[in-house]
């Protein structure tokens, strides 16, 4: 115990030493900011959350996976509230919290940003699953099945709060193993390093998927079109009926997959620039280390890198209702109270068969309108 506490001792001089705070005006007009942006995304994911335990949508896997993200963004603006809220209190008004606690936040918050991360390689993972192998897919993927996709975002959260649980109680004498719970290991390139490889690591591969899935999509895409060039108006009645709803299969598959990359290339322009100064910023050996960056140049690439975060997480429930025709419906008719017996979606909605209708009349407008092509999307 003797040695740690020298040790700490020597740890919190250098890095006395070595960076300087900014003023506690920038955090007066910084922070109230961010707090509110912050607020919005949390209304924002709450009311997908809320649309998700509702039965105006259909429990299609991919729908299930992608408003389990939602729920994970949402929770993960919840945990950056909490954080930024903490520093406001305790910079300007010097309410101060446990550092016990402080560091239990700081898991909760990078664990529920991680599963997020992971939600998205599983939905990439089910794209390029339906994309290269549709059959398969469609008839043997155990991940049809909506616990299985439950189980899927559990497993996400459950490595999240291991691996970050495990590496907070891993570091001699700071994190959960010392008195007092102190981490000025989260200043140092160790940690920062490992943080940049569990956020990069899952965006290369996302990247390596997509550029797979949409050269099959293209691909076959192509192949289509040049045979029913070649085969010209000798096609069956039957035979092109059945091109159409590959067709109406395909195209339904670029519109999902399309809005799965828009999420990814959300989380690229605003997670990663956070995810980089952090890396390039330390106290030992980084880049840009903070020695030396000025106190208000460091706020303000604090501030900016933050709001992307913030941003993120209010731009993509906007994403996720102007993409997802099922979403968009359900949201509209929670708030369109006055339309009784779900008219309104079933007038609007051939997406939605499962609103305000019998199982009867759910059958027959599946099979009619072709939006069966949506089960496994």
């Amino acid at each position: 115990m003797e040695t740690c506490d020298k040790t700490l001792i020597k740890l919190v001089q250098f890095i006395g030493n070595n960076t300087s705070q900014p003023s506690p005006v920038s955090y007066k007009i910084f922070c109230p900011c961010l707090l509110v942006a912050g607020l919005i995304s949390i209304l924002l994911n709450g009311l997908l959350v809320f649309v998700r335990n509702t039965r105006r949508l259909r429990t299609s896997p991919m729908l299930i996976l992608s408003l389990n993200l939602a729920t994970t963004d949402g929770i993960a603006s919840f945990f950056t509230f909490i954080g930024i809220l903490n520093i406001y209190l305790g910079v300007v008004f010097d309410i101060r919290v446990h550092t016990c606690w402080v560091l239990i936040l700081e898991v909760l918050r990078l664990s529920s940003f991680f599963a997020s991360v992971l939600h998205l390689l599983a939905l990439t993972w089910l794209h390029y699953q339906a994309i290269t192998n549709p059959l398969q897919h469609r008839t043997q993927s155990v991940f049809q099945n909506p616990k299985a996709v439950h189980g899927l975002s559990a497993s996400c959260w459950i490595i999240s709060l291991t691996f970050f649980t495990g590496y907070f109680w891993s570091i001699p004498c700071q994190g959960f193993r010392a008195r007092n719970c102190p981490h000025l290991f989260l200043y140092f390139w160790k940690f920062r390093f490992t943080i940049l490889i569990c956020f990069s690591t899952p965006l290369f591969l996302m990247f390596l998927a997509y550029c797979r899935i949409f050269h099959e999509l293209f691909f076959t895409s192509n192949i289509h079109r040049s045979l029913k060039r070649f085969d010209g108006a000798s096609i069956s009645t039957s035979t092109g009926t059945s091109s159409r709803i590959t067709g109406d299969n395909r195209s339904q598959y670029r519109r999902t997959t399309v809005t799965s990359l828009i999420i990814v290339g959300t989380y690229l322009i605003c997670w990663m620039p956070n995810i980089i100064w952090l890396a390039l910023s330390c106290t030992d050996g980084c880049p840009y280390p903070l020695s030396r960056q000025p106190p208000n140049v460091r706020m303000v690439l604090g501030f900016i890198t933050n709001s992307l975060v913030v941003i993120k997480a209010i731009v993509d429930p906007f994403i996720y209702s102007y993409r997802m025709k099922e979403v968009k419906y359900a949201i509209k008719s929670v708030f369109m109270l006055t339309e009784t017996n779900g008219s309104y979606i079933r007038r609007q909605s051939p997406h939605c068969p499962s609103i305000g209708q019998s199982n009867g009349a759910v059958a027959t407008a599946t099979i009619v309108s072709g939006s069966a092509r949506e089960h496994y999307l």
